[in-house]
């Protein structure tokens, strides 16, 4: 697209506690660009969890935003 080169996504999910999976519900529009979102989805309920990608800083959303193409961990 405009001359970009799309690049995968590909999520860990670093628990065994909690049955949930990891979708790119958005994937990243070049190789370079910020701009894909994950979605993290818990079997029964999203809710009274915390989450966080790359180590970074947890948050009650179970959706990150503003991501680069790459591996990631969650």
């Amino acid at each position: 697209i405009n001359g970009c080169t799309s690049l995968p996504i590909d999520v860990i999910l670093t628990t065994k506690k909690i049955d949930a999976t990891v979708s790119v519900s958005t994937p990243p529009t070049c190789a370079t660009s910020n701009d894909a979102v994950i979605d993290v989805t818990v079997n029964g309920s999203s809710t009274g969890f915390s989450y966080a990608i790359d180590g970074g800083t947890f948050q009650a959303a179970p959706t990150f935003t503003n991501v680069s193409g790459g591996i990631h961990s969650i």
